[in-house]
C-alpha cells in the first residue's frame, strides 16, 4: 500500500511539474506587439516574428523579445534647397512612423530594430527621412507650380517609405509643407 502511494504521489508530482513548465514556456503576445522568437528556429531563419497568438518558447535554445507597435512621432527639422532659377524652398516635416507588421517588413525590424531604445529608433527614422528629402530635393527641377510641388511630396514619400522598409518601419502619417521664397 505504501509503494502505490509512494507512486501516486510521484505520477501527481511529475504531472503538475510537466504543466507548469508547459504554461511558464507558453508566451501569448498581446496585439500591439510583436513576438519574436530567436535562438535555435525552424526552417533555419534567425528568428520567427508574431503579431498577435501565442507560441511554445522552448527553453535554453529559445528566447524571446518584444518589438512595440506605439507610434512614433517626428518633427522632422526645417531644410533649405536653393533652386537654380534664384527661389528657396523651405521643407518642415512631421512625420508618424512605426513598426510594421507586414511578413517580410517584421523580419527586418527583428533583425535591425530588436533592443534599440526609442530614442536610437527615433533618431534613425528621422535621419532616413532627411535623407530621403535632400535625395528627392536635389534630383528635382525647378519647383514652381502646385503640381510640381505635390510631385515632390509624393516622390519623398515613396523614397521614405522604400528606406523605411528596410529597417522594418513603415510610414502612419506625412506631413509635408513646402514653401516657395522668392530672392
Amino acid at each position: 500500500m505504501n509503494f502505490t502511494l509512494i507512486l501516486v504521489i510521484s505520477m501527481l508530482i511529475i504531472m503538475f511539474g510537466t504543466v507548469i513548465f508547459f504554461f511558464s514556456r507558453y508566451q501569448k503576445c498581446p496585439s500591439d506587439k510583436i513576438l519574436v522568437i530567436y535562438g535555435k528556429t525552424a526552417r533555419g531563419r534567425s528568428s520567427i516574428c508574431l503579431h498577435g497568438g501565442a507560441a511554445f518558447i522552448w527553453p535554453v535554445i529559445q528566447s524571446f523579445e518584444y518589438l512595440d507597435l506605439t507610434p512614433i512621432k517626428l518633427d522632422i527639422k526645417e531644410q533649405k534647397f536653393s533652386q537654380s532659377d534664384g527661389t528657396t524652398i523651405k521643407l518642415p516635416a512631421r512625420c508618424t512612423v512605426g513598426i510594421s507588421t507586414e511578413p517580410g517588413v517584421m523580419s527586418n525590424a527583428a533583425e535591425r530594430l530588436l533592443g534599440q531604445q526609442l530614442e536610437s529608433v527615433k533618431d534613425l527614422a528621422e535621419d532616413i527621412i532627411q535623407s530621403s528629402i535632400t535625395h528627392v530635393m536635389d534630383r528635382t527641377e525647378t519647383i514652381s507650380s502646385n503640381s510640381a510641388k505635390i510631385e515632390a511630396i509624393d516622390a519623398i514619400d515613396a523614397r521614405a517609405a522604400l528606406e523605411l522598409t528596410k529597417v522594418g518601419l513603415k510610414i502612419i502619417s506625412m506631413e509635408l509643407r513646402m514653401r516657395l521664397i522668392e530672392s
